[in-house]
């Protein structure tokens, strides 16, 4: 496992923490918090599904370590999906839809 990886891992959590318990946040700073932990979800996923395409890897990994991580992973994209759902109902009610979304985005820098 590279050390460069771990230390970026340990960088995004240490990066998440402090961007969550910033006191007096507006709506962009949590709007930059949410995009924060989306981009290094990404890069975390990116990086696992590296990991499951590569046989020589994933070989490595005992039958109970593989369970252990398939429970984790499900329980995560569970809830993960949930969040979504969630927020998309959310955003129906609304009033938001696909072409409202389209019409109205702003783009700013964070």
């Amino acid at each position: 496992m590279s050390e460069k990886w771990i230390t970026g891992c340990l960088n995004a959590i240490e990066r998440i923490d402090k961007l969550l318990s910033k006191e007096n946040k507006d709506r962009l700073e949590r709007l930059r918090s949410i995009k924060t932990s989306l981009v290094f979800m990404e890069r975390s996923l990116s990086g696992w599904k590296k990991w499951v395409n590569n046989p020589a890897t994933m070989s490595n990994f005992s039958e109970e370590e593989l369970e252990d991580m398939e429970k984790n992973m499900s329980l995560i994209a569970k809830n993960f999906i949930r969040l979504d759902l969630e927020s998309t109902k959310i955003g129906r009610e609304k009033g938001l839809n696909k072409n409202s979304v389209r019409t109205n985005r702003i783009n700013f820098i964070v």
